[in-house]
């Protein structure tokens, strides 16, 4: 190139860069932690879990929560449910899922 002129755009034989990923949407992650919840709860944690991190202000958080729990008490960790439980109703105190906490925690 001559001194002065413009530069000319780099040619790149190899690949492009991979786009950092998008996170899944936060309605198909809970969807599979709910199709989780009875034969591997572990797993409908672990996707409460990434939820929590890809959408920390989704608006299914509260639905999260409830997945999280319920899996909590099914693998037999009540006493994080319980925690977890009332974390979320001084948070949600006049949330319509408060009342299915009281069935899932035998209340």
């Amino acid at each position: 190139d001559a001194p002065g002129a413009a530069p000319t755009a780099a040619t790149n034989d190899g690949p492009e860069p991979a786009p950092s990923a998008a996170p899944r949407p936060e309605s198909a992650i809970l969807a599979e932690a709910q199709r989780s919840l009875a034969s591997d709860p572990a797993r409908a944690l672990a996707l409460c879990d990434e939820h929590a991190r890809s959408h920390p202000r989704g608006s299914l958080g509260q639905e999260r929560e409830m997945i999280a729990i319920d899996a909590l008490q099914r693998l037999g960790r009540t006493a994080e449910a319980r925690a977890r439980a009332a974390a979320f109703r001084a948070r949600h105190p006049t949330s319509g899922h408060n009342r299915r906490l009281d069935v899932l925690l035998g209340e």
